[in-house]
């Protein structure tokens, strides 16, 4: 639980400006893109690596560690559809924050912070079945060895 709320945290820190929530207040921005995989396409067209970088991947990466911590704080976190929906809302309430400062929301982002939140949950799935045949193996070489002393 003490890792979760560093990791929310770092998000925090990272995607919200608490300073702009005043200037925001007067200056309403809500969602800045609204059409899905527009921002996306645009920066893929016309953006440097810089800002693909920063935008694209850093979205997707910032959301890995929730996909992979998510499913050890609760049981019903260990299903792909219910990593998806938390992902997809956890993603909605910071850009609705983010709405009510300079920055702006972007549908764009739910949906690339959503990826990154299933691509966590795959490689949670992945380690979880690795961990799973190494014991098995382990389990297997040792009663072998036990059964021909």
């Amino acid at each position: 639980i003490l890792v979760f709320t560093i990791y929310l945290s770092y998000v925090a820190s990272i995607t919200m400006n608490l300073t702009g929530i005043f200037r925001g207040l007067f200056h309403f921005t809500w969602f800045k893109n609204c059409i899905p995989l527009y921002g996306i396409i645009e920066i893929l067209r016309h953006g440097d690596l810089l800002v693909i970088t920063r935008n694209i991947l850093g979205n997707i990466i910032l959301f890995i560690p929730f996909g992979l911590i998510a499913p050890l704080l609760s049981r019903s976190n260990r299903y792909l559809f219910r990593i998806a929906s938390v992902s997809v809302g956890f993603s909605f309430i910071i850009e609705l924050t983010q709405g009510l400062t300079w920055r702006g929301g972007d549908v764009d982002d739910i949906l690339l912070n959503t990826a990154g939140g299933v691509i966590g949950y795959c490689i949670y799935i992945f380690m979880q079945r690795r961990s799973r045949s190494i014991k098995y193996n382990f389990l297997a070489t040792n009663d072998i060895d036990y059964v021909n002393r």
